[in-house]
């Protein structure tokens, strides 16, 4: 048994620092996240604007996202623009 075991409010104090340092983490990976998801609709949007545009399917297989979640996200860049 270590001395942090025997001191509860030691263990309080341990606990509530690593719930502290998950949820900073669980913020930086959410922030993370919806950058990434930023990217792709930019992404999806620029294909469709080509000359020749890409076609979703194609995009959305190459993303490995569905057609549904690519046509999702463009609605929305759309809409944002």
């Amino acid at each position: 048994m270590t001395e942090s075991d025997k001191d509860p409010v030691r263990q309080r104090g341990e606990i509530f620092a690593a719930l502290d340092r998950n949820r900073k983490r669980r913020n930086r990976a959410q922030y993370d996240l919806d950058a990434a998801r930023e990217e792709l609709a930019e992404l999806l949007l620029r294909g469709t604007a080509l000359d020749k545009p890409l076609k979703i399917a194609a995009m959305a297989e190459s993303a490995d996202i569905s057609r549904e979640t690519a046509h999702k996200l463009l609605r929305r860049k759309r809409e944002e623009d």
